[in-house]
């Protein structure tokens, strides 16, 4: 579940990892070079990004996110996440999670 403006939070991208995104449930927009919008997604909407795309997302609108991520690794590439900006905050930090937990 993602929180109402939270989201992938820099851009970046995935050196050997084609992935499709589905909502299941909220909304979500999707982010590229410039912040430039690639699309805005509600349930049973999705998007593909194709390895090297640089992407970041946001959840939208007044419902939680629920999202599914569909990847097809390259076996003959070493798949690394490149960020292209620096992160906005640390996903993995406790104080990330303070308030966020249901």
């Amino acid at each position: 579940m993602v929180r109402k403006g939270d989201g992938d939070n820099n851009l970046h991208s995935h050196t050997g990892m084609d992935g499709f995104w589905m909502v299941l449930k909220g909304r979500v927009r999707y982010y590229g070079p410039g912040d430039e919008i690639l699309g805005e997604f509600g349930p049973h909407e999705g998007i593909v990004m194709p390895r090297n795309a640089q992407y970041w997302f946001q959840a939208v609108g007044d419902e939680d996110l629920e999202i599914l991520q569909v990847v097809a690794f390259d076996r003959e590439v070493k798949n690394a996440r490149v960020d292209a900006e620096e992160q906005k905050f640390d996903v993995g930090s406790a104080e990330y999670f303070q308030g966020r937990v249901s």
